[in-house]
Order: structure tokens, then C-alpha cells, then sequence
């Protein structure tokens, strides 16, 4: 008999059915180790940016602002702007400092007001990688229309902490119950030193994750950003410390002044890491959008030491709320 040239069907079978076999044993684990290199990678940026404020109060003698509002009603630039010669962004710092960052000059990409004319394409579809966590779910642009033509800014990732709503400077007035806290180190536009930070710098959250949709309610936005980006921060001049404190009206009036209550770039924490489910006062820019992760089990939060720390879904509400805060005095549990 002569020697067989081929396979028999069955054998063919019998060594797919290996391959896939094999297959569905490794990938799990490359996926794990595809997440474990994101989350390395989130983490970095988080450090980046913690190093970069830190930096920047080094020579300045200030942490920057959460945002630079002022009583002329627009919207100033966030600390996400201030800090951008600091973590290699400095050509695109010195494009936006030229167009100006004073009173009169709106970071709400759809103002009609002369210098945002003059801002809205230096920004457009622009990213900085630092802003972004890779394992993000959410879309890289939102579209801002004007003028007839459609304009991208960038969707970030990480937020500044104003707070917590435990915090004796919380005003309880806000947006849909919103609690708006001025104890954390960005509470809105006042430039705080570490050395406010008696809690400790290893103890204080800078900022957090926003990186993925709450409860899994796909494309509905509950972040501290609306679609002008990491670049729009608050227009109410006022802190809070205390109820009725930082807004004259509990809501966004245009017609009066220091009014809006809406918060942009920073959020207050009311509650746990990635939770359930979902309430109206964690509606898109009100004061207390959640911290939330592409990463299971927790987010990643940098502390004003520059470390970088995870937070699971299950720490201690208090200590989660404790270390949003820069003074409380309070005694932390673990985390």
C-alpha cells in the first residue's frame, strides 16, 4: 500500500478542535494582560499629570485653579489648560495664551464671542494623550456646532475633586439636590497651596476617573464635561462654604450673576466608585458626577503626593469621602 498524502476528515476535525481548545484557554489571558498594560498606562497618566500640578505649584507657589472664572459671566480656562507646559503641551499652552485666558475671553467652544472664535480651531480635534485613559469606552470627540460647521474637542478622562459633601463647606443648594463642596483642592476659582492640605498630601485626592459610562447607561454623558472638553471650567466666581453660599439661586441663570451651580472639570464625591445605579443629582456637570472606571473592581485616583492609588468599589464611603478633602481632620480607615 502506498503512503497517505493527506489528512482524513476526522483528523482535520480532531486538531481545529485542539486549536480552539487552545484558543479559548489563552485568550482570557491575553485580554487580562491587555488590561493589566492599560491600566498601567491610565496610571501613568494619572502620575503625569499629579507630577505636573505639582510642578507647577513649585514654581508658582499655587496649585492652579479649578478654573479661571471671573464676574464677567464667561467661562474660564481649567486647570487642564494652566497645566499643559508642564506635561510637554507647551506649544499648544502658548497657541491658547496668545489668543488671552482673561474675564473676557469664554472657554465655551459655542460662544460667539470674538477671542472663542479665535480658540475653537486651535482645540479642534485636538488630544492630549494624558487626558485619555485607554481603556475608556466613551467616544475620543463630542461635537460642538457652530456657524453652520461641526467642531471636536476632546472627551478626558480624569477629574478635578472639589470635595466631598460631608465637608462643613458644602452647599447643599445645588442642581437636581446637588451637594457642592468647597473643601478639596479644586473647589472652582481659587488657587490653593499645598500647604492648605493639613490632611496630608499622601491623604488628599488631586483627581480621579471618568472614564466610562455610569451604570452602563451607554451615551448618556454623567460626567463633570460637556462637549467644549477639559478645556471649559465653571463661570461662578463664588466658593462654597456653606448653604447658599457659592450660588445666589440654587441654578444656571444667565441673568444673574454668580448664579449657575452647574460643575465643569471638577465633581464633588457623594458616592462609592463605580456605582449601580443612578440619581439626578449625578446628571452631566452637576456637582456630583461619580468617579468611575473602564478597570473592573475600582478607578484610579492620584493623591497630592503624586502617587497614584486604586480605589475598589467597596472602600468605606467615609474614608473615600475623607480623602477628597483637604482639611477635614478626620481620622482615615484603609484604603
Amino acid at each position: 500500500m502506498g503512503l497517505r498524502k493527506a489528512f482524513t476528515l476526522v483528523e482535520l476535525l480532531v486538531v481545529i478542535a485542539i486549536i480552539g481548545v487552545l484558543v479559548a484557554l489563552l485568550l482570557p489571558a491575553v485580554q487580562a494582560a491587555r488590561e493589566a498594560a492599560r491600566r498601567m498606562s491610565c496610571s501613568n497618566n494619572l502620575k503625569q499629570l499629579a507630577i505636573g500640578f505639582y510642578n507647577y505649584e513649585s514654581t508658582f507657589r499655587v496649585l492652579p485653579p479649578e478654573s479661571m472664572a471671573s464676574n464677567s459671566g464667561a467661562h474660564g480656562a481649567t486647570a487642564f489648560v494652566f497645566v499643559l507646559p508642564q506635561i510637554e503641551q507647551g506649544p499648544l499652552y502658548n497657541r491658547i495664551a496668545a489668543v488671552g485666558m482673561g474675564a473676557q475671553v469664554s472657554f465655551w467652544m459655542g460662544s460667539s464671542s470674538a477671542k472663542t472664535v479665535e480658540l475653537r480651531p486651535i482645540l479642534d480635534g485636538y488630544q492630549v494623550s494624558a487626558y485619555r485613559c485607554p481603556s475608556t469606552l466613551m467616544p475620543r470627540f463630542r461635537d460642538v456646532a457652530f456657524g453652520g460647521a461641526t467642531f471636536r474637542y476632546q472627551v478626558p478622562s480624569y477629574v478635578l475633586i472639589a470635595g466631598s459633601n460631608i465637608s462643613s463647606t458644602t452647599d447643599t443648594n445645588g442642581p437636581n439636590g446637588g451637594h457642592c463642596s468647597g473643601g478639596g483642592i479644586f473647589p472652582g476659582s481659587v488657587a490653593r497651596r499645598l500647604a492648605e492640605v493639613s490632611d496630608g498630601t499622601s491623604n488628599t485626592i488631586l483627581l480621579g476617573e471618568q472614564s466610562n459610562w455610569v451604570a452602563k447607561q451607554i451615551n448618556n454623558f454623567r460626567t463633570a464635561f460637556e462637549p467644549s472638553g477639559p478645556w471649559m471650567g465653571v463661570k461662578n466666581s463664588r466658593i462654597a462654604n456653606g448653604p447658599g453660599t457659592w450660588s445666589v439661586t440654587g441654578a444656571h441663570d444667565a441673568n444673574v450673576q454668580d448664579a449657575d451651580m452647574r460643575s465643569y472639570a471638577m465633581t464633588t464625591i457623594r458616592d462609592a466608585p463605580n456605582p449601580k445605579g443612578t440619581a439626578n443629582y449625578m446628571n452631566n456637570v452637576s456637582c456630583n458626577t461619580p468617579l468611575v472606571s473602564a478597570h473592573a473592581n475600582g478607578v484610579q485616583v492620584a493623591l497630592a503626593d503624586g502617587s497614584v492609588r486604586f480605589l475598589t468599589d467597596t472602600i468605606d464611603l467615609t474614608t473615600f469621602k475623607r480623602l477628597a478633602d483637604r482639611d477635614d481632620g478626620g481620622v482615615l480607615g484603609d484604603f
